[in-house]
């Protein structure tokens, strides 16, 4: 018997519990800053991930260069100097580190890296993956965050 796909798409609403004018649009700022963050975040994470996969089919390198990714400390063929993960997150504290809670952006590089790391092979055909971004914006957010004001 084949299986039927079900995709559920799910809208997520923001209300800011605040009486104050000035506070509410400070809080609302806040939130659309780190949406656009969280798109960076997310180009970042992807752009990292299949750079990595298409690195040995880079042709200017020499073919001395060493194109296995793995990290140097378990394997001496690797040539990254920590787990494949945590490149990217490591890329994403680089330059978002003070701009945005580091929760939103590793629960985003978790959730895209396994992504991912199913979805390669379409990738590799240079097919579009257009559920992606309504299927994992969810993900951005590891909880439900409450905003209220004083």
């Amino acid at each position: 018997m084949e299986k039927k796909t079900i995709i559920l798409t799910r809208k997520i609403q923001v209300y800011v519990d605040c009486d104050d004018k000035a506070q509410k649009d400070a809080y609302y700022k806040q939130l659309y800053e780190w949406q656009l963050l969280a798109f960076q975040a997310a180009n970042l994470i992807f752009t990292n991930l299949y750079v990595q996969d298409r690195v040995k089919d880079l042709i200017y390198f020499t073919d001395e260069v060493k194109v296995k990714l793995a990290d140097r400390a378990k394997d001496a063929e690797g040539i990254l100097n920590t787990s494949r993960m945590n490149t990217t997150y490591r890329v994403l504290s680089s330059k978002l580190l003070g701009k945005m809670p580091s929760e939103i952006f590793s629960n985003l590089n978790n959730s895209l890296t396994s992504v991912y790391n199913t979805e390669r092979s379409v990738l590799e055909r240079g097919e579009v993956i257009a559920e992606l971004q309504t299927q994992h914006s969810a993900a951005l957010f590891g909880q439900v965050v409450e905003v209220r004001g004083g």
